[in-house]
């Protein structure tokens, strides 16, 4: 199905990634993209035309508007997520017809819940670090030397997922766990730097980003090809979960560490801004594809006062470039990861259809 409207405007916003701001328009039977970037001092927006907005968007790449890489991901991305017109996406997937495919389908399920709970401790262990270093160690000790052995304990139980090989783990499979899990361990080789004081805020964000892409990456793999028909779309569905997931774990450790120095460094303000389309993105890709009650549980979390209050706070900081934001980055710490937490409910529910549907 190609992309419509909307979806193509929410792909330029992600991999603008705050660089700029564009939107995507029909003009008669034209598909039109409009890019504005952010250096651009009169704001004169660039035109890309083509008969679809695929064909658009890819114009605006080859003009170096927008990165090709990015842009193909969150195209593919889309295409797997939407449905088909006709209904007949799902004839064109084969079930699984071999020993290894059936064991990575039969496994998906555990082996992501296994991951995503890693996944949510490195995520609150790179929080809580980037809030310790920035504030030069006044804040977030204590919490964060609990989180390393939250973290290591999460690790740990999935080495024993990949050990114990309950469905025959294929052998390709078990390399890429072995390495995600060595980088995990690395992670936590690195803390000493975190209490000398030898390793910026940045660094820690960008250690702990790179690991939890290797962890994501085998969820997206195994979800482009270890998943029954089916179960496409709840599959689709908690992939796009766990990405908004991710970066709104990124956003917690930069606004945390922007707001223990009251002002943003370096293109921070505009990575922030672009992590904020990222996620409405993905969450927007969650909700095409995921089954209506876990649809239902994540419009309650995003209608409480909790979501509320982030959003006032993402204000603040998108509103002051300039900083003097005036936030206690512990306020913001526990609040946006009272709101990632409320992602947990969601999850669950997705994960019992794709378990149903694979089972």
């Amino acid at each position: 199905m190609p992309l419509g409207r909307e979806d193509a405007t929410r792909i330029i916003r992600f991999c603008m990634a705050g660089a700029g701001w564009g939107t995507a328009t029909r003009d008669d039977d034209v598909c039109v993209v409009k890019i504005v970037e952010s250096n651009v001092p009169d704001g004169t927006p660039d035109r890309f035309e083509g008969i679809t907005f695929e064909e658009a968007l890819r114009a605006a790449a080859s003009a170096g508007r927008l990165k090709a890489a990015c842009l193909e991901k969150q195209i593919s991305f889309m295409a797997r997520a939407l449905p088909d017109q006709a209904g007949g996406e799902l004839d064109l997937i084969r079930e699984p017809d071999s020993a290894a495919v059936r064991a990575e389908v039969r496994l998906f399920p555990t082996l992501v819940a296994t991951i995503s709970a890693l996944v949510h401790e490195t995520q609150r262990e790179r929080g809580t670090s980037s809030l310790y270093a920035s504030s030069k160690g006044r804040l977030f000790e204590r919490e964060m030397r609990r989180q390393w052995e939250i973290t290591d304990g999460r690790r740990e139980e999935l080495v024993s997922l990949r050990d114990s090989n309950p469905a025959g783990l294929p052998r390709g499979l078990a390399a890429r766990l072995d390495r995600t899990t060595e980088l995990v361990a690395g992670l936590a080789e690195q803390r000493r730097e975190v209490t000398a004081a030898s390793v910026s805020a940045s660094e820690l964000i960008a250690r702990y980003t790179r690991v939890n892409a290797d962890l994501l990456g085998i969820i997206d793999e195994l979800a482009g090809r270890a998943v029954a028909a089916r179960a496409k779309f709840p599959a689709l569905a908690w992939v796009a979960l766990l990405h908004a997931k991710e970066k709104t774990g990124i956003e917690r450790a930069q606004l945390c560490s922007a707001f223990a120095w009251d002002h943003f460094q370096g293109d921070q303000h505009a990575v922030v801004a672009g992590l904020i389309a990222a996620r409405q993105t993905y969450l927007h890709l969650f909700s095409v594809a995921a089954p209506s009650l876990a649809r239902e549980i994540l419009q309650r979390s995003l209608s409480s006062p909790i979501e509320q209050a982030v959003v006032d706070i993402e204000r603040v900081a998108i509103e002051h470039r300039d900083g003097g934001f005036g936030i206690d980055p512990a306020v913001w710490f526990d609040l946006i990861s009272r709101k990632i937490d409320s992602f947990g409910e969601v999850e669950t529910a997705v994960r019992a259809t794709v378990a149903q549907a694979v089972g």
